[in-house]
């Protein structure tokens, strides 16, 4: 019994250095770099979406696309931020919990804003998954317009139903020990701890925010997946009358970029739903021997770094498999200016050489 104590206790606390290890110095080093990488991507996307060519019409639908990949990356952001915020500022600056600022800012914006953002970044990704399985099988083509329209109605629902979030914890003074000073900090408010609420959290978090995208993202990428391999892209049938190979060529690039994101956010996700299910349900927590619940809170520790990892590495998944995104980072950087001067000199050359090779002859 002492020993299996003593191994308990040792779980308990590598799952709480894994926690500062992972919200601190490794959280806050991937989330700077991915929200350095999510501006760039809103720069690269925004130059896309902006720039219709004549007579494209609804067949080619990169812009339409690239608008919900910016959605994307400004909702990343906000949800590094958050990260960044609630997570690892405190563990690299312990103090900042005992001021009453960051307790009422914690308690009532960070908290609440942060799942905000992880239901927003999860169901933008379902949403653009449905947007372009209707245009590859049913050759259904989006507007700019209306795609927009769904992400303004995905932050709406994503907002109403975090409202209970903001009051689940409250600022709180901690007097110490037979003196009338003391610190500020946050706990969680009677609200929290009643039975409505984490049954809430759990439909919420567990099978509404990460279950049902995960499922429903996972079956269209199978559908998509088994299209795009096998070429019977149907939208060729809508495009018929206008420049059918390069736009079906574009929109194949595109599902192609979206696959590559979605299946990393599918395998990235996996194991933080199976590991944040059971820890927000406290599995095993209250009982004595804490064996369990000890091995739940530590690979939470783990697993709760897969959102920030996939809001984190989509710039790099766009320009790995998207020639559009690279060529228009390319363009943006100014590479392609001087790839064309450096392919046009040797033709220039050898343009010199032909009139001068007329010349003699003509002589």
């Amino acid at each position: 019994l002492p020993l299996l104590e003593m191994d308990n206790a040792t779980v308990s606390t590598a799952a709480e250095t894994f926690h500062e290890i992972n919200s601190g110095p490794i959280g806050f080093s991937i989330a700077t770099i991915g929200l350095l990488g999510n501006i760039f991507s809103i720069i690269i996307w925004s130059r896309i979406s902006s720039r219709r060519k004549k007579g494209d019409g609804v067949g080619d639908q990169t812009p339409a696309c690239a608008m919900y990949f910016s959605a994307m990356a400004i909702i990343d952001s906000g949800l590094l931020i958050s990260f960044l915020l609630s997570d690892s500022l405190p563990t690299l600056v312990p103090s900042l919990k005992r001021t009453l600022v960051y307790a009422q800012l914690f308690s009532y914006l960070i908290y609440p804003l942060f799942y905000f953002f992880v239901f927003s970044s999860i169901w933008i990704v379902a949403a653009v998954t449905v947007h372009r399985f209707l245009l590859v099988i049913h050759g259904k083509a989006f507007t700019i317009r209306k795609n927009l329209l769904s992400v303004i109605i995905i932050n709406i629902i994503g907002f109403i139903v975090q409202i209970p979030q903001f009051f689940a914890y409250r600022p709180v003074f901690i007097p110490e020990s037979n003196t009338t000073d003391g610190y500020w900090t946050f706990t969680r408010s009677d609200f929290a701890n009643t039975k409505i609420f984490v049954d809430y959290l759990f439909w919420l978090h567990c099978i509404f925010i990460v279950l049902v995208p995960w499922f429903l993202i996972a079956i269209l990428n199978i559908l998509l997946l088994h299209t795009v391999l096998r070429k019977t892209n149907t939208v060729i049938t809508s495009l018929c009358d206008r420049d059918k190979v390069s736009r079906l060529s574009r929109n194949r690039r595109m599902t192609i970029t979206l696959l590559t994101v979605t299946i990393s956010f599918l395998v990235l996700l996996a194991w933080q739903c199976v590991a944040q299910c059971f820890w927000q349900l406290g599995y095993h927590k209250d009982d004595t021997d804490k064996t369990t619940w000890n091995i739940v809170n530590a690979s939470f520790a783990f697993a709760k770094l897969g959102i920030v990892i996939n809001s984190s590495i989509n710039c790099l998944l766009y320009y790995v498999s998207g020639p559009i995104f690279r060529k228009e980072v390319a363009k943006f950087l100014g590479l392609d200016k001087r790839k064309k001067t450096t392919d046009t000199q040797p033709s220039q050359t050898a343009s010199t050489e032909v009139s001068g090779t007329t010349s003699w002859y003509t002589e």
